[in-house]
């Protein structure tokens, strides 16, 4: 850098920068601060500070640094045209002031980020206790701008919830949006520094809580109502009256026009096991039914004019049944809560129905012919009482036919037991396609069955030895001798509505015809008419 010129004595004792530019922009003298300048800021900003206050013909001003970082300092410079053209700078050192105000705006900027972090808007009220800063630039779906002047007071639902005196800390209170909705905040406030006159305001933060307190009460009812469909289940001791129990209590909570509990059957699919309300019909629950997948959430479907919510049941793995809830079309839609609902007592269900699966097999073990898989004999004695009670109350007719099959013993003998087996399975087969799926067969021990036919007469009945007689000639397909042909010998009796029978008096004499088929020569039938009223059969 060229040499300074001498400063004038009057200008030697400044204490600041000092630069005197001549009328072409260059500097003709400064002193050391000011030398300190030029050497450290670029000749091209004091160039322009020069030209602006020439161009201006007043004093212009500008900021230069000098360093960088926290040993950096800042310069106020203020340029004085001169009336020959030249200027003089003057320098004042404002490093104390930039550091200032950068602290100032470091701790708006922080205040700010907190205030931000720790809810969703700030607030401010005056002596006068409205409002007269809000942070956000909405709240509450409110504009910032329309808050201030108000009263908070006006948005708080129960101004008795404000807790006095200040300060407090996350407090919950209800207010309104601009809606009117109601929102859940937790507030923060303290007071203002008072002045001489006293109160002098508040200042807190709020935080919207609404979902988070809304989710809290949904789980605190989901808990209560999922206690209160396990309690009816756990009180019951029977397990058809566990699931009537479940659909109810299920179908009450969920407001539910109707619960269906279904039953799995691995011939059939599903089976109603209890209904509570009114059932849909068959077509909806089918569609229903068929779009279940195994070990899915609940998911929710529309058929007809209702929306079905349904989840599978599982033990130990296995799906055991299925759920399915109904409302009317325009009744709420089913929605989340009701999905949590009805998946956390699944697994309560799905014991209940395991253990319905497993009183049913063994109420079909201790019913049925291990073998033939028809009813044995105390069954079917169970349900002949029934069945004669039906005729009797719906004023019809009944048909008991005893089938005992002709030398079988034969076929023991000679062909072994498992031939014998094979032979009273095919026994049953064609007593099956003897009876409709209301009739009732039976085989009641050995080479004897029996079959009850509902609402038949005696020619219904003939027609019927006469199909069986006939089908016979698939039984003899395994010869044992060619002198002792299996066949069937088969006694009918005829039950009217207004007779005294019962069941051991139907039975004996179906089993008397019978005798008198063997002893005329088997594979035949005979038909005994019911006795006259009045008279002892």
């Amino acid at each position: 850098m060229q040499e300074s010129a001498p400063i004038p004595a009057v200008l030697g004792a400044f204490p600041g920068p000092l630069i005197r530019f001549g009328p072409d922009g260059r500097p003709e003298a400064w002193n050391t601060p000011g030398g300190a300048i030029l050497e450290a800021v670029p000749a091209t900003v004091l160039s322009r500070l020069h030209e602006s206050a020439r161009m201006l013909g007043t004093a212009a001003t500008g900021r230069v640094s000098i360093g960088t970082g926290e040993e950096a300092r800042h310069f106020e410079l203020t340029c004085l045209p001169q009336p020959d053209g030249a200027a003089l700078t003057l320098g004042r050192d404002v490093t104390y002031d930039a550091n200032v105000a950068a602290a100032l705006s470091d701790s708006r900027r922080r205040y700010k980020d907190l205030a931000d972090l720790a809810g969703d808007f700030a607030w401010e009220t005056g002596p006068d206790g409205r409002l007269c800063f809000v942070s956000a630039k909405s709240a509450l779906g409110h504009d910032a701008d329309d808050l201030i002047g108000t009263d908070p007071a006006r948005l708080i639902i129960d101004p008795a919830s404000v807790p006095s005196p200040l300060p407090f800390r996350d407090v919950e209170m209800w207010v309104t949006d601009k809606q009117g909705t109601p929102r859940c905040l937790e507030i923060s406030a303290v007071p203002i520094a008072p002045d001489d006159s006293g109160f002098a305001g508040a200042r807190g933060i709020c935080r919207d809580v609404t979902d988070a307190r809304r989710h809290h009460a949904h789980l605190a009812m989901r808990s209560q109502v999922t206690g209160y469909v396990i309690d009816a289940i756990r009180n019951e001791a029977a397990p058809k009256a566990m699931l009537a129990a479940a659909s109810r209590a299920l179908g009450n909570a969920l407001s539910a026009c109707a619960c269906i509990i279904h039953v799995g059957d691995t011939q059939a699919g599903f089976r109603d096991g209890a209904c509570f309300g009114d059932r849909p019909a068959d077509r909806d629950v089918q569609a229903v039914l068929d779009r279940l997948r195994p070990g899915a959430p609940p998911a929710d479907t529309a058929p007809g004019r209702y929306r079905a919510l349904t989840m599978t049941t599982r033990f130990c793995d296995t799906v055991n049944g299925a759920v399915s809830l109904w409302r009317e079309a325009d009744q709420p839609p089913w929605d989340g809560d009701d999905k949590a609902l009805l998946a956390a007592i699944e697994a309560q269900v799905g014991i209940a129905l395991h253990q319905i699966q497993d009183q049913e097999s063994l109420e079909r073990l201790s019913r049925t012919d291990p073998l033939t898989g028809l009813l044995n004999r105390r069954a079917f004695s169970a349900d002949l009482s029934l069945a004669l009670e039906r005729s009797v109350r719906n004023g019809t007719p009944g048909a008991l036919m005893y089938v005992d099959l002709d030398n079988f013993k034969a076929v023991n003998d000679t062909l072994g037991h498992e031939a014998g087996d094979a032979v009273l399975l095919q026994v049953a087969d064609q007593l099956g396609h003897a009876s409709r799926r209301y009739d009732l067969h039976a085989r009641l021990g050995g080479d004897e069955f029996a079959l009850w036919l509902d609402n038949a007469n005696g020619a219904t009945a003939g027609a019927r030895a006469e199909k069986l007689l006939q089908d016979v000639e698939a039984l003899r397909q395994r010869p044992a001798r060619a002198d002792a042909p299996l066949g069937y010998s088969i006694g009918i009796t005829i039950f009217s509505p207004d007779s005294d029978d019962g069941v051991a008096a139907l039975m004996r004499r179906a089993d008397e015809a019978m005798y008198r088929v063997k002893r005329g020569g088997k594979h035949a039938y005979a038909v005994v008419e019911p006795p006259q009223p009045g008279t002892v059969s």
